[in-house]
């Protein structure tokens, strides 16, 4: 059964992201920083059973990302917030 994704992306190529707590355990980097270098994609994991088809279903966007010079891969969407700069404040 094809399933349409359970909500929009956030994020798109060249964002400048702030990666939280929890993401900075997979990143190997002094900086919290990164861009979108590719995505968004969708992760997903399914748990069959005999019985019940998609028991338990999951679906996250992931995003390859650039951090201190480092590509990391699939990185959750949910260890990512977005960081708008308004460049009429800096002036």
């Amino acid at each position: 059964m094809k399933r349409l994704p359970i909500e929009e992306a956030k994020f798109q190529v060249g964002d400048l992201i702030k990666i939280n707590h929890f993401g900075l355990l997979i990143v190997d980097s002094n900086s919290d920083l990164g861009i979108i270098a590719d995505g968004p994609y969708i992760f997903k994991t399914t748990t069959h059973s005999h019985l019940v088809e998609d028991l338990f279903y999951f679906e996250y966007w992931t995003y390859d990302i650039f951090v201190d010079g480092k590509l990391i891969k699939m990185m959750p969407e949910t260890f990512l917030q977005g960081v708008n700069i308004d460049e009429k404040d800096s002036q």
